[in-house]
């Protein structure tokens, strides 16, 4: 079975994909796009997943080798915090670690296009006692990230399948995912743009916008744009 998202844009990535039903197989797909990626997470099949909050973050108009992101409250224990980032780089592992009191972040995938334009994706699972600033790390560039919180997911080993491809088309696809472990599953997508002045619409396949960021440089064609994307599948 396959799962689509599709949108108009010039560039971007698509990262991601947290789950929570459904065995099944799935791809998102976009249009005029140059770099793609997507990823399942598979969630507790005992408890509703459900979002709690969302902050966002970045450089601003200038290249910074951080990303500040403040949630407007502190994460409740257990849950599991999801980032997605997206930098003007052009070369992979642009992020080197993220910080925060009470959770330890770990890198999930990442996608990466010579042509301006990195996604990644990292998660805290199963936090405890954390705080509500939180610090990325990277190469000095113009990025953008969302933090997500999650209640619900498997607080040990979450990812469930991964799918990825890289390409510059009017008609991008991630490709297809093997089948997923269990049928109720949280599906996550991230899309980077290289300017500020694309926009993404007419996604499909029922994902949301859960936020999009942007930096702020003069030139639109100087920024990231990152849109954060979910489908919650019961």
């Amino acid at each position: 079975m396959g799962i689509f998202a599709k949108g108009m844009m010039k560039q971007m990535n698509i990262t991601g994909n947290w789950n929570k039903s459904g065995k099944m197989s799935h791809q998102i797909l976009m249009k005029s796009v140059v770099m793609f990626f997507a990823f399942l997470i598979s969630v507790l099949s005992v408890q509703a997943q459900t979002r709690v909050q969302s902050a966002t973050g970045n450089t601003g108009s200038i290249a910074s080798t951080t990303i500040a992101v403040n949630l407007g409250s502190a994460p409740t224990n257990g849950n599991t915090l999801i980032a997605v980032i997206s930098t003007r780089g052009n070369s992979a592992n642009r992020v080197s670690s993220i910080t925060q009191a009470g959770a330890t972040w770990q890198f999930v995938a990442q996608a990466t296009n010579t042509n301006g334009s990195t996604t990644e994706i990292w998660s805290a699972s199963n936090v405890s006692g954390a705080g509500t600033a939180i610090t990325i790390t990277q190469a000095s560039l113009r990025s953008a990230a969302v933090v997500i919180e999650y209640s619900g997911i498997l607080t040990a080993s979450p990812v469930d399948v991964v799918a990825n491809s890289t390409a510059k088309s009017t008609t991008a696809s991630t490709g297809t995912t093997a089948s997923t472990a269990q049928s109720a599953e949280l599906w996550i997508g991230g899309i980077g743009l290289v300017s500020s002045g694309y926009t993404l619409s007419s996604i499909t396949n029922s994902f949301g916008t859960v936020a999009t960021v942007q930096t702020s440089n003069v030139t639109a064609t100087n920024n990231v744009k990152v849109y954060a994307l979910e489908k919650i599948v019961t």
